[in-house]
């Protein structure tokens, strides 16, 4: 089955789509599992919501940069072709600094975020 958020292989090549699949992976195994618990922490009002939501946080933050340097540097490989850059590259830059943003948030605002006494 396919959802259509994966860009066909003739634009981005098989390795291209096989580093799409990895970062699903990725954030099945981890990332979506840590924004789940850090969620149900923060709800909750526990400091390991707010370091569960922080790892959430960070990962937002890596992703995109790795994604952008990855069409970056694939550019430069036979067959590989990504229509759209500009789009792409802004919106991966606002999902850094949303990502980053977040984790001063979380800092800033731990013992809030959390209540120490339970």
């Amino acid at each position: 089955m396919a959802l259509g958020l994966q860009e066909p292989e003739k634009e981005v090549t098989a390795l291209g789509v096989a580093m799409n699949k990895g970062f699903g992976v990725g954030d099945t195994l981890i990332y979506i599992p840590l924004l789940v618990l850090g969620l149900v922490g923060l709800w909750s009002r526990k400091m390991w919501g707010v370091f569960a939501m922080a790892g959430a946080m960070a990962i937002t933050a890596y992703w995109p940069v790795a994604s952008l340097f990855i069409i970056l540097y694939a550019r430069e490989v036979p067959g590989f072709h990504f229509p759209g850059l500009a789009g792409v590259a802004i919106m991966l830059g606002g999902l850094t600094v949303y990502g980053l943003w977040a984790l001063c948030y979380l800092y800033s605002h731990r013992q809030t975020l959390s209540d120490s006494s339970r």
